[in-house]
């Protein structure tokens, strides 16, 4: 779940606002109706200040009026701009349905999108008056595609009649419909047909997920195209035959990219840290030792415990810091970070 909608609720139960702010701090958005929502317990008791005043300030709120049939403020047209500008934001607004006439998102369609055999299937039903659409796919027009009920060619403009369902296929640059408009789109389409990197679905990539060490590590040896699928034989404790990963973790070490008889922790989340310690020993593996770096300057070195690696790999422009100043060596790094790095490592 990625969006929360808190639907001008003024009662709720004493442990959803602290699992709330929680939801907030992992990364979920949250859009509440009506400023008095979440005051009080099921027992008219306050709730927590400390959460309620985090979770404002960290959501978008849209003061509320209502009435017994019917919600006033906001008005239909406020709400559903505010949802899809939301959605958008999250990336999971990537296929919109526009009327040709007016530009605006389509009222009474509903749409369902999938991805199968890398090609981009929409299924849409008119519940309303005939309309002429487009779509777009992020903010590119759809410019052709075929439909499958009756199979005939549609270009860009495409006739909805009223109840009369249509099932489209259309060819797609990116078929991972969470990255479309993502900053690291072209890295992770690129990477994706070089067959290097892989999604979580047909159509997810999951670009904002943490990425373990393994991972990383089996990346990092996909790209440089180590083979990674001898036996497991070397000794690694916390690494067994039957792991998916044992392949990655034997040819790692025959590399010397990690070493023996020492724990990898491979399922762990990798931090930005960890990820130059990784990149740094694979990229001296192909080109030798890096010695001409300059120590960095990071505001956060103090955060820092392989400040020598951080260096190395900021010199080689493998990585670079999340600000001019800020590198953030503890935080967890993303699977789309991973993608961008990659697209970097030569």
């Amino acid at each position: 779940c990625r969006l929360m909608i808190i639907p001008n609720q003024k009662y709720v139960k004493k442990e959803l606002v602290s699992e709330l702010r929680k939801f907030i701090e992992d990364g979920g958005k949250v859009l509440i109706l009506g400023e008095d929502s979440l005051k009080l317990t099921e027992k008219n008791l306050p709730n927590s200040q400390d959460d309620l005043d985090y979770i404002f300030s960290n959501s978008i709120v849209m003061p509320y009026v209502g009435f017994a049939d019917h919600m006033a403020s906001p008005t239909k047209d406020e709400l559903y701009s505010t949802v899809r500008n939301t959605l958008k934001e999250l990336g999971l607004y990537t296929i919109s349905v526009v009327d040709t006439v007016t530009g605006n998102p389509v009222d009474d369609v509903e749409y369902n999108v999938g991805i199968y055999n890398g090609k981009l299937i929409i299924n849409l039903v008119n519940y309303e008056a005939d309309k002429n659409v487009k779509i777009y796919v992020g903010d590119k027009l759809l410019e052709k595609a075929r439909e499958l009920r009756d199979n005939y060619e549609i270009g860009s403009e495409i006739s909805l009649k009223k109840y009369m369902p249509i099932t489209l296929e259309a060819e797609i640059d990116n078929h991972f419909l969470d990255t479309i408009g993502h900053w690291a789109e072209d890295s992770i389409v690129a990477l994706a047909n070089d067959g290097i990197i892989y999604g979580i679905s047909d159509s997810r990539f999951a670009p904002n997920r943490s990425i373990s060490r393994v991972e990383i590590l089996a990346l990092l040896m996909r790209k440089m195209g180590i083979d990674s699928t001898d036996k497991y034989t070397t000794n690694v404790p916390d690494v067994n035959e039957n792991d998916w990963f044992a392949g990655v973790i034997q040819a790692a070490v025959k590399n010397g990219i990690i070493e023996e008889n020492k724990n990898f922790r491979p399922n762990e989340k990798a931090t930005r840290e960890e990820m130059c310690e990784l990149l740094v020993k694979c990229y001296e593996k192909q080109h030798g030792a890096i010695s001409d770096y300059k120590k960095i300057t990071f505001e956060d070195c103090s955060e820092m415990t392989d400040e020598t690696s951080i260096s190395k790999a900021v010199e080689k422009g493998l990585m670079v810091g999340i600000s001019d100043n800020i590198f953030a060596p503890q935080s967890t790094a993303t699977r789309a970070e991973a993608a961008t790095i990659l697209s970097r490592f030569n």
